[in-house]
């Protein structure tokens, strides 16, 4: 440590600071002796879940509204979301959250969903979306399939040992990419029926998606009558 003539005066604010740190964690501290807290996401987490529930059909009564309400909170003064406190709005992550709240329910005529509208917008669109989010759309119908990356299936069967391995991926990562791989073979890709195109390009249509968003059944066609090669399609019942 320097002996400058600023030393002391860090020194204290070290102390002082450690001080303040350990007396939050006591009086934070439960009485049976732990400690508890809320893990923090990105509101993409909410979103996504609004959307695997409505894909999978899935009766959620009442927490798809208190889901939907949380994401609402999250928006920011000029009507996008981030990615993290402070960061600037996310056009993925806005697109993200519109799409889920519409899924939820909420009009478009709602100021804050005409304002999150603007933001995507002006912001270029799906086009200029992460890859995650355009794979969560085209599961609705709203992106093109042929407009998401597509790899060799027997990509899987590389060993360890190979300069591209899926073992050389995280766990999370492993999960992603695997589908990534399935899904462009399956002949037909798995749509959701039955949802409002969105429109969220710079130029042409203005209305966006999900007016209402009737009951999918999943159906699956053998392709050639080999069992190693299906397809799903998706279909709707009102």
């Amino acid at each position: 440590m320097s002996n400058s003539a600023g030393a002391p005066g860090f020194l204290r604010r070290v102390s002082e600071a450690l001080h303040r740190s350990q007396n939050y964690f006591l009086r934070t501290q439960h009485p049976d002796g732990y400690w508890w807290g809320e893990l923090e996401s990105n509101p993409t987490m909410e979103a996504e879940y609004i959307m695997l529930t409505h894909f999978l059909r899935s009766d959620e009564g009442d927490r798809i509204r208190k889901v939907a309400n949380d994401i609402r909170n999250r928006q920011s003064p000029e009507g996008s979301w981030h990615m993290y406190y402070g960061a600037p709005g996310d056009l993925s992550t806005t697109i993200e959250c519109y799409f889920a709240l519409k899924l939820a329910g909420v009009l478009a005529t709602d100021p804050m969903m005409e304002k999150a509208r603007d933001f995507i917008i002006k912001s270029g669109g799906i086009p200029r979306a992460r890859i995650f989010t355009k794979i969560w759309l085209a599961l609705f119908g709203q992106w093109d399939w042929r407009g998401t990356p597509a790899m060799p299936l027997e990509l899987i069967l590389l060993p360890p040992r190979a300069p591209f391995s899926i073992y050389r991926f995280s766990s999370w990562a492993r999960a992603t990419i695997v589908p990534m791989l399935v899904i462009p073979v399956m002949g037909q890709q798995p749509i959701a029926i039955g949802v409002t195109r969105m429109s969220v390009f710079p130029m042409g249509r203005r209305s966006l998606m999900v007016e209402s968003f009737v009951k999918v059944r999943f159906e699956r066609v053998w392709k050639n009558h080999n069992p190693t090669r299906q397809r799903g399609t998706l279909s709707v019942t009102r």
